[in-house]
């Protein structure tokens, strides 16, 4: 998002308007057995003495917390994400318990996941008509989150990372020469906290570096473990201060061609905040979601911009 000067204390700063939320779900592939018809008692091939196994019953032992984490985030990333997605964010904000029309806008987006860049216009009049604005939406961060389609088990970036100058359009990752990728599982104690016939309740504590391993609380379904609900830390950047304030984002899902995708965030102040005049509420909802198979290369080089008013997307 653009910065904001320090001034404005009710309009967006770079993610939550003065609060930026600098804060996706999973379905497990299922297997059919297929059932052939049998034809005429006098024309029909002999049963076969095999037939498919029934589906494995649950096993009577209660899963562990850590069971339940480590199985909804293998179901997450067994599913590929898009190449492209689309979707309009519609954000609300409120000033103790009144609507601020300076912090809240929609904006439709077109998004690469090659390299995390987007373009992006403001919805004005119905349509997306607003100017060209080149970004990288990413959660905990000062910018609006996104996508939704984000790897929610990520963690956040560093400091030093997010110093780092964002990478030109269309830029590859310097190559690793080595790399150790530890486990979800293992940053975080996973506790079950409630389970009924439809969900498990997963309280999660980070082992380590908290402000990175942002998951505080999962909400599972019990027979896909696709994530329905959770809860994560983020952080509220104000514009030309050092000043972070943290956040506590509620996140819902869902699916949208058998993908996870966030549907809506509620953002709350989750510490002190010494600039704010009153307690700012953000609410974030995702809706047009679609994931095209392809985009035009210049939607993601602003350099071009200029040269395709004319032919601008709208939706």
């Amino acid at each position: 998002m653009r910065p904001i000067p320090r001034d404005r204390l009710h309009s967006t700063a770079p993610r939550f308007s003065r609060l930026r939320c600098a804060a996706a779900s999973l379905a497990l592939g299922i297997t059919f057995a297929a059932v052939l018809p049998v034809g005429s008692a006098r024309a029909a091939s002999p049963v076969p003495t095999h037939v498919a196994s029934p589906a494995p019953v649950p096993s009577a032992t209660p899963l562990s917390g850590l069971s339940v984490l480590r199985n909804a985030r293998a179901a997450f990333r067994t599913i590929v994400r898009p190449k492209y997605v689309t979707y309009t964010m519609q954000r609300d904000e409120w000033l103790d318990d009144f609507f601020s029309p300076d912090g809240s806008y929609s904006l439709h987006v077109w998004y690469r996941s090659s390299d995390t860049g987007a373009l992006s216009r403001r919805i004005e009049h119905g349509s997306a008509s607003g100017k060209l604005d080149y970004i990288h939406p990413r959660f905990d961060a000062p910018i609006d989150p996104g996508p939704p389609t984000a790897d929610i088990f990520e963690p956040a970036r560093s400091a030093a990372q997010m110093a780092a100058p964002t990478p030109a359009p269309g830029a590859s990752e310097l190559p690793t020469i080595g790399s150790i990728r530890v486990q979800t599982e293992n940053d975080y104690i996973a506790k079950i906290v409630e389970a009924d016939d439809r969900q498990y309740d997963v309280e999660l504590t980070p082992r380590r570096e908290p402000d990175r391993n942002r998951l505080r609380e999962m909400w599972v379904d019990r027979k896909t473990f696709r994530v329905l609900r959770f809860s994560a830390a983020d952080k509220l950047f104000y514009v030309h201060t050092n000043v972070i304030v943290p956040l506590l984002l509620d996140v819902r899902m869902g699916l949208i061609d058998g993908v996870p995708v966030v549907t809506s965030i509620h953002a709350e102040p989750n510490g002190d905040d010494p600039i704010s005049i009153g307690k700012v509420i953000t609410n974030f909802k995702y809706t047009n979601i679609t994931f095209p198979s392809a985009l035009p290369d210049w939607y993601f080089d602003p350099h071009d911009y200029r040269a395709h008013t004319a032919d601008s997307p709208t939706s």
